[in-house]
């Protein structure tokens, strides 16, 4: 890198004070500018625009036009260079044509993938793992080993730069530049419908998806449904492509899978309740309008609202809520929005806790949930024959209970482990540490158009 810079600038001969600028001053000048700017996100059109502008009739040197572009740019070029020359071993052989869509490119010196967390918090947590260094990886067994800092500090020998673009504000910009070696993780588990990221302006940034759904480069789901070993032997397809591409090549013979549980399942379910249709929620206006839904079906069955948006209370993420959650038969696990694939922690608590959950959204239930496990709205052509229904199960136990018979084949978890996420962010990045990755246009692939409109989903069971 640092002869390729003296290369250009010994080729640059510009009088001391230089004509207007033709075509192969301006190549030249822009040449300088981008390999001293080594990683910047600017495009050369951006930055050949400006410079015409400012050289428009006036006369500079090559060092008063790079001040200018410095200035502009709010980029300090003396020091990126200082950064370049510290960075040319571990960038020796990376084109630097491909500065956005640059391989990983490690030395011999370091034989790590390492994990910047750009943005730290992770929703509800304040981290995205609970430890630094290698700890969160220790269990994944890959050719090269992979470490997690939230350390910006390191951000110029980062490889892998974790984005979530929820958090992403006017405070907590995006990356200024980025070194070819790096690559962008777009980490995303809100619904396209409810993210207020500017998509369109980063088109074309990211090189890696990691969302909820099945087409992401790492898949990211709120919980999953897993077959014990006896259904797997029985029925190996079982092992659905999704858990495939969950668990990679342990799918088959991971710990989660748990032998026949010598539980009594036959017991029964009903017993243990004594309420009916539980409902929590804090945020009453959402992109579903499920809110409209709940206010008709209470006009025909008794349903208790707790949070921000009915007349009871239970502390998020207090014990205390599951106890009471146990207690009721049926669970309103009702989305925000109306996307496909985007079923979050509602419905699998609820089948966590042993209740029955209904559902509500654009998920294609029956891909990833145990037959006869749930209520799907969608199923009723109104809400008083929903709660017809509901009171049917209610006064009939066997009935209710058969929404159980799941639990002897599968287990569900309401949180995937962190150490399944953090290996499948791993064992990707080893997967294509030498290969060049371009993710999809992210306002495509991440937009709103792909869910359904209220007015489309209600038709034919809200009359």
């Amino acid at each position: 890198m640092v002869s390729r810079l003296k290369s250009h600038e010994n080729n640059v001969h510009f009088a001391d004070k230089m004509a207007p600028l033709d075509k192969r001053k301006l190549d030249h000048l822009l040449d300088v500018f981008f390999v001293r700017q080594h990683g910047t996100l600017l495009s050369r059109k951006e930055v050949s625009t400006f410079i015409m502008k400012q050289a428009l009739g006036r006369k500079h040197t090559l060092e008063e036009l790079l001040q200018l572009l410095e200035l502009r740019f709010k980029f300090n070029t003396s020091q990126n260079l200082k950064t370049n020359e510290a960075m040319t071993n571990r960038t020796k052989h990376v084109n630097t044509s491909s500065i956005k869509f640059g391989p990983i490119v490690k030395a011999e010196r370091e034989n790590v993938i390492r994990f910047l967390s750009w943005t730290i918090k992770y929703y509800a947590f304040p981290h995205w793992f609970e430890n630094l260094g290698r700890e969160p990886f220790k269990a994944c067994n890959t050719p090269i080993p992979c470490e997690y800092t939230e350390d910006r500090a390191l951000y110029n020998t980062s490889d892998i730069i974790l984005i979530h673009p929820f958090y992403v504000t006017r405070k907590e910009h995006m990356p200024k530049y980025r070194f070819p070696h790096q690559k962008l993780l777009f980490f995303e588990q809100e619904a396209p419908s409810r993210c207020r990221f500017n998509m369109k302006r980063y088109d074309s940034w990211f090189n890696v998806t990691c969302t909820y759904t099945s087409d992401a480069d790492i898949v990211a789901p709120y919980g999953v449904c897993l077959p014990n070993r006896d259904t797997i032997r029985d029925n190996p397809g079982s092992i659905t492509p999704y858990i495939r591409q969950l668990y990679g090549p342990s799918a088959e013979s991971a710990p989660w899978l748990s032998v026949v549980e010598t539980i009594q399942r036959s017991h029964n379910r009903a017993a243990d309740k004594s309420r009916l249709v539980a409902w929590m929620v804090s945020n009453c206006y959402t992109p579903s309008r499920r809110a409209t839904y709940v206010k008709l079906l209470k006009r025909h069955i008794a349903v208790d609202i707790y949070g921000k948006c009915g007349t009871m209370t239970c502390p998020h993420g207090d014990e205390s809520c599951d106890i009471r959650m146990k207690t009721y038969k049926f669970y309103l696990a009702f989305e925000n929005s109306l996307c496909p694939e985007y079923i979050t922690e509602k419905v699998w608590r609820a089948l966590e806790q042993g209740v029955v959950p209904i559902v509500l959204g654009g998920a294609d239930y029956n891909t990833y949930l145990p037959k006869h496990s749930y209520i799907n709205v969608k199923d009723f052509t109104s809400p008083s024959e929903l709660a017809k229904y509901l009171k049917v199960l209610d006064l009939n136990d066997t009935l209710y209970n058969e929404y159980f018979d799941w639990t002897k084949s599968y287990t569900c978890h309401s949180d995937v482990p962190a150490t399944s996420l953090a290996c499948n962010m791993c064992r990707h990045a080893n997967e294509n540490i030498n290969k060049q990755e371009t993710a999809d246009i992210i306002s495509e692939f991440w937009s709103r158009k792909h869910c359904i409109s209220p007015k489309q989903f209600y038709t034919g069971i809200v009359q």
